[in-house]
């Protein structure tokens, strides 16, 4: 089968969306909800979590001590002022400068481009609205622009207490701060967010409740409270969702909802990440797949795999399916870090008793009868610098580190069971797709036959026409691709990697009139696109709409101040134009950016 034949060594591939555009290398997830499908509730159904103050004080309380508690805050409501520290912050490149400062009670993160000489080209402020992450490994901040949020390219790590950049950039990264907050970064750091449609058609993902509620493990609390005011007669029981109450599968799926951070997770068609509600298994929303515990090299772990490794776990495996997230951590509260030791351990020996421990007394005594200590140590992330997380494979002997790495993708736990054969090969093809782009590596040889298969049963799918699109970009077979991204833009008019994935073939085919057509839907979803500007301005350009390309080429240049091509482009246009000093100006800036160092000498 072609997905035993992705291995992880094997060449990596610079896609031409990454390379010249601002999106990130994974396909975006159909924005347009289909309501026959989808489980989302009303809006009017959802109460916040300071309703539930009113009867849950106490329990608030202790919740609010909780890092999921303020996962996600505005930055003018945050304590970075003491706790982030090492402000103003430099991070270089090989010839740009990322920088994190305080401007006047604002949090900025500027980039920044010196010429040959040291003399400033230009810098570009980014005020952050939201910083995301509780600060217990690190901060990562987002920018809001014309109701969209961007990625900062600058995360705060608490290990080193240093800014560094954020996990999946590199250095000079053409995505800049133009990479957009999806809704699977959103879904998982927020409490709650929403699709909302502008007046002037555009779509964006609204975030209602910055941080992790009550009513994301609970379920909506309007008909909870109604019952209890005695507004509601056809419930025989409260109707708020009792998880000791559900089935194995639905009690994990709350905390499996984000704490699972698989290699992909594939949302079956019509569905999104909002649609997940307690009560309801991953596999009503998701195709999961995964390379299972992913330790290796000693101390060294894929970041945020707790779950698979707690799976692979004897204490797991023994207990019959009755061993959860919550049986060692309290979803509501976190223990003091002086209690901490003795906290874990009571959890321990609720299963194993104190005289099992086979340690010497003297050692037992030197680590103070820790049993994380010895049996759950910190491993250094494999993907993420400056970060460590709790091997959770709970191990009998602590020097036996390394778990086998699978080589083949697979179906989360026994989710494939749940799917119908049409499913289980969609899910598959698209997994296989998502994990080696996310990864970097090659696509296999066979998954576009594959994926046109599964293309069959699930002909107007937006995410496999895009990825069959991608696939052939890649190949150069620029007629498949084009056919590809045509089918996901009838699907769904306002996919916009269907829009972007259009675009790029156009240009590539000099199909001007396509190009400033598919520039401008996705200049309407996103008007700070960059390579939309200037795609749409060289093709109107060579329309013979010198002028109006001029325009857009000016506005790329100015949210992209230091790339050098749409300089280029624009100097051919003022040329073309006769007016020669614009050209000059831009001819030196140009001149300029190509001696472009990080610092000054």
């Amino acid at each position: 089968m072609f997905y035993k034949s992705c291995p992880l060594h094997l060449t990596v591939i610079v896609l031409l969306a990454l390379t010249l555009g601002c999106k990130d290398s994974l396909p975006p997830v159909e924005r347009k909800t289909d309501s026959s499908n989808s489980n989302s509730l009303p809006t009017s159904q959802f109460v916040g979590s300071e309703a539930c103050k009113r009867c849950h004080q106490v329990l608030c309380d202790k919740y609010a001590g909780h890092p999921m508690s303020y996962s996600t805050r505005e930055v003018a409501s945050d304590n970075w002022r003491s706790d982030v520290k090492n402000l103003p912050a430099r991070v270089s490149g090989a010839n740009r400068l990322l920088t994190a400062q305080v401007v006047e009670e604002q949090m900025v993160h500027s980039e920044l481009m010196f010429d040959g000489s040291g003399a400033l080209i230009y810098e570009q402020p980014h005020a952050m609205k939201f910083v995301v992450g509780s600060g217990a490994r690190a901060r990562a901040y987002l920018e809001e622009r014309d109701g969209q949020l961007f990625m900062s390219p600058l995360n705060w790590y608490r290990k080193t207490e240093s800014w560094s950049l954020a996990p999946g950039y590199r250095a000079d990264d053409v995505r800049r701060f133009d990479r957009r907050a999806n809704e699977d970064c959103l879904s998982c750091h927020t409490g709650r967010v929403e699709p909302t449609t502008d007046v002037d058609g555009s779509s964006h993902l609204a975030i209602v409740e910055a941080s992790i509620g009550c009513e994301r493990c609970h379920g909506a609390g309007s008909n909870h409270i109604d019952y209890h005011d005695a507004k509601l007669v056809g419930f025989k029981v409260d109707p708020i969702q009792n998880l000791a109450k559900f089935t194995p599968a639905e009690r994990d799926a709350v905390c499996y909802q984000c704490h699972l951070s698989a290699s992909a997770r594939v949302p079956l068609p019509g569905k999104h990440a909002w649609d997940f509600q307690p009560g309801m298994k991953l596999s009503e929303v998701w195709a999961i797949l995964d390379y299972g515990t992913e330790v290796s090299n000693g101390q060294r772990t894929r970041s945020v795999n707790h779950v698979q490794q707690m799976r692979d776990s004897r204490c797991f495996k023994q207990s019959a399916d009755r061993m959860s997230c919550t049986t060692c951590h309290d979803p509501h509260q976190i223990p003091q870090a002086q209690t901490q030791v003795e906290y874990y351990r009571e959890k321990c020996i609720n299963c194993h008793k104190l005289s099992d421990c086979t340690e010497s007394g003297d050692l037992r005594t030197q680590a103070q009868d820790d049993c994380i200590k010895c049996h759950m140590p910190r491993l250094d992330s494999s993907n993420m610098t400056h970060v460590a997380q709790t091997d959770h494979r709970i191990l009998r002997n602590k020097l036996n580190t390394d778990s086998p790495v699978e080589n083949t993708l697979q179906y989360f736990a026994e989710t494939a069971t749940e799917f119908s054969s049409q499913q289980r090969q969609r899910g598959l093809a698209l997994g296989t797709y998502i994990h080696c782009t996310k990864k970097g590596i090659a696509i296999p040889d066979g998954l576009k036959e594959f994926m046109r298969k599964s293309l069959e049963n699930f002909p107007t799918d937006a995410l496999l026409l895009n990825a069959l699109g991608s696939i052939s970009l890649q190949k150069q077979d620029l007629a498949s691709a084009r056919k590809f991204y045509n089918q996901a833009v009838q699907a769904d008019e306002g996919n916009e990697a269907a829009l972007d994935g259009q675009l790029e073939v156009a240009y590539m085919q000099a199909d001007w009139a396509i190009c400033v057509q598919a520039a401008s839907k996705l200049i309407q979803i996103d008007p700070t696109n960059v390579r939309a500007h200037a795609y749409r301005g060289d093709a109107s350009a060579r329309l013979g709409k010198i002028a109006e390309g001029i325009q857009d080429l000016e506005v790329a240049v100015k949210l992209n101040p230091g790339e050098p091509m749409f300089r280029q482009w624009l100097i051919e246009k003022y040329t073309q134009l006769g007016k020669s000093d614009e050209a000059l100006q831009h001819a030196e800036l140009l001149r300029r950016i190509q001696t472009a160092k990080p610092t000054k000498p």
